[in-house]
C-alpha cells in the first residue's frame, strides 16, 4: 500500500498455481470513496481473458448515475465494438464485460455524477 498525499494505491499479489489452460479469478472490492471522487479506473498489469466488472454506488449515492464507461479494448480489438458489453440495469449500477482479451494498461474508466432533472 502506498499513499503519496493524493493517491492511495493498493496492490494485491497472490501466486496461483495453474494446472490447466486457464483459471477463473474473482476479486471483490468494497471501496469507501471520498465525497469528491467521481470516477473509478481499472488497470491491469497482465493480459486478462473474459473480464467482467460490476460497480454499484450506494451509501448516500443511490440517486447518482453512471456515465457510459470508456473501455480500452474497443480501441485495439478488430471486432470489439460488437463484443464488449456495457449494461446499466439501474442508474446507479454498471457492468462491463470484455469476453475476449484485455491487454495490460487501463482497462476501463467509469465516471458518475449526481442525477439531474433531465436524466
Amino acid at each position: 500500500m502506498q499513499y503519496d498525499g493524493l493517491w492511495l494505491v493498493i496492490k494485491v499479489c497472490k501466486m496461483v498455481e495453474i494446472d490447466s489452460s486457464g483459471k477463473d479469478i474473482y476479486v471483490f472490492e468494497k471501496s469507501l470513496l471520498s465525497s469528491t471522487d467521481r470516477m473509478f479506473m481499472l488497470s491491469s498489469h497482465i493480459p486478462t481473458y473474459d473480464l467482467r466488472m460490476n460497480l454499484k454506488l450506494d451509501r448516500g449515492l443511490e440517486n447518482w448515475i453512471f456515465h457510459d464507461p470508456t473501455v480500452t479494448a474497443r480501441e485495439y480489438h478488430k471486432e470489439a465494438m460488437e463484443h464488449v458489453e456495457i449494461r446499466k440495469p439501474e442508474a446507479n449500477k454498471v457492468t462491463v464485460h470484455i469476453p475476449r482479451w484485455a491487454l495490460p494498461g487501463i482497462v476501463s474508466v467509469i465516471e458518475w455524477s449526481e442525477k439531474r432533472a433531465d436524466d
